[in-house]
């Protein structure tokens, strides 16, 4: 079979299946067009067999987002708040300031919310959700599970958090590497950083600008992004390096040109 059961992965780069990557360059990110891809892809899956493909079309399926097409961050729940509407106004508000954008043209979660806590935010435009539930009352599916890459990357990754406050590199597309600080189960902090050698002393005075938690490792994804989709997609186990903090702060000159100075 060329999909992976239940699993979807929509990128700039293409649909991936466990055994190809087929679909557009990295530089041509048009959703709907590698949306399209993806649904002739299991259009055809779902006729290869009749009796398999019935039976899938009953259980909900997984569709990973590139982060390229989302905008993730971490966002604190003020103690002067006093209930969820107030939350939601307050974190639009916030992802309007941050990414310049209008918020009433993007659907907001905020899974783990909870007061005087850090949690992790993920937005996808509206046009996009509509693209997908459109597919499914096409292909008559359900889409269980939205995500952006990056998350689904680092849940099925991490079986075992360690104790201290650690940073996590998921895997970079041609242009960008996703950062998570984490702590205590939880995301407290987020970045999309240059894919470059210079990746994780980024990230580690990013976050230390910002007044987060101090790390004390580090945790990689060793695949890059397209075999990164296709081991998940493969339901194989994603290859991790795990080390202890031992990063040289990255000058001025490395931090302006990278635009996070």
């Amino acid at each position: 079979m060329l999909l992976s059961p239940q699993r979807v992965a929509i990128a700039p780069a293409g649909y991936y299946s466990e055994e190809t990557a087929r679909g557009l360059r990295p530089d041509s990110p048009d959703f709907e067009v590698v949306l399209q891809q993806a649904v002739d892809m299991l259009k055809g899956h779902l006729q290869v067999d009749q009796r398999i493909s019935g039976f899938l079309r009953r259980r909900q399926w997984a569709v990973w987002i590139d982060e390229r097409w989302c905008r993730l961050w971490c966002q604190t729940w003020p103690d002067t708040l006093t209930d969820a509407k107030e939350l939601e106004a307050y974190v639009r508000a916030e992802f309007e300031r941050r990414f310049e954008v209008d918020g009433d043209q993007w659907d907001i979660v905020t899974p783990g919310a909870w007061p005087g806590r850090m949690f992790m935010c993920a937005a996808l435009p509206k046009g996009h959700v509509a693209a997908l539930r459109e597919v499914e009352r096409e292909l008559k599916l359900t889409f269980g599970d939205i995500a952006p890459f990056p998350i689904a990357e680092m849940k099925a990754s991490m079986t075992l958090w360690p104790k201290a406050p650690f940073m996590f590199f998921g895997s970079s597309n041609s242009l960008q590497t996703p950062a998570f600080l984490c702590y205590r189960t939880r995301v407290v902090d987020f970045a999309l950083l240059p894919h470059s050698p210079s990746t994780h002393a980024l990230a580690h005075t990013l976050f230390g600008n910002r007044g987060s938690i101090a790390p004390r490792w580090s945790v990689s994804v060793t695949h890059d992004r397209n075999t990164s989709i296709s081991t998940l997609l493969g339901r194989g186990q994603v290859i991790l390096i795990r080390e202890p903090i031992q990063i040289l702060e990255p000058n001025s000159a490395v931090l302006a040109q990278s635009g996070l100075s």
